[in-house]
C-alpha cells in the first residue's frame, strides 16, 4: 500500500515505477552550478516579510533569552516554520507533500555565501518544481561599538 505522498504508475506495461509526490527542486548559484547545503524554509504566506524573516517573534524570542543561535536558529526556531529540507551536494531538494497543509505559502531559500531568494508557492497534489538561483552575497565589514 502506498503512503499519501506516493502515486502509482506504469512505465510501457513492463514495470511498476512508485513515485514521492513533493515540492522539489534545486538551489543554484547565478551560473547554474548546485548549492550543497542550501536549506529551503516553508512558510505561510500571510506571515513572512518580504524577506521571510519573522522580526517581531525573533525580536520577541531574544527579549526572552529564547535565540536559537544564529541567522540560521532564528529561522528555524519560529514557528511559522511549516517544512524546510537542506540541499543534497547538487543542490538539490525535495520536501514531502504530506508534511505540508494545503494552503498559500512563501518558500524562503538560504545559503552562506549567497543572498537569500523568496518565491511565493500554493499547495497542489501533485508534484511541484521550484528552483532558487541565489546570488552572491556580500561581506560587512566594520567595528562594532557597545
Amino acid at each position: 500500500m502506498l503512503g499519501p505522498e506516493q502515486t502509482r504508475g506504469r512505465l510501457g506495461g513492463l514495470c511498476e515505477v512508485v513515485v514521492n509526490i513533493d515540492l522539489h527542486g534545486q538551489v543554484t548559484d547565478e551560473d547554474g552550478k548546485g548549492l550543497a547545503r542550501a536549506s529551503v524554509y516553508v512558510f505561510p504566506a500571510q506571515l513572512s516579510f518580504a524577506d521571510g524573516w519573522q522580526r517581531d517573534r525573533i525580536f520577541r524570542a531574544r527579549l526572552l533569552g529564547r535565540n536559537q543561535g544564529g541567522a540560521a536558529g532564528a529561522v528555524a526556531g519560529t514557528s511559522t516554520v511549516i517544512a524546510q529540507a537542506e540541499a543534497d551536494p547538487a543542490g538539490f531538494y525535495a520536501i514531502p507533500l504530506a508534511s505540508i497543509p494545503s494552503g498559500e505559502y512563501q518558500l524562503l531559500a538560504r545559503h552562506a555565501q549567497h543572498v537569500p531568494q523568496k518565491e511565493s508557492w500554493a499547495w497542489v497534489p501533485e508534484p511541484s518544481e521550484v528552483n532558487f538561483r541565489l546570488g552572491p552575497g556580500d561581506a560587512i565589514a566594520g567595528i562594532v561599538l557597545s
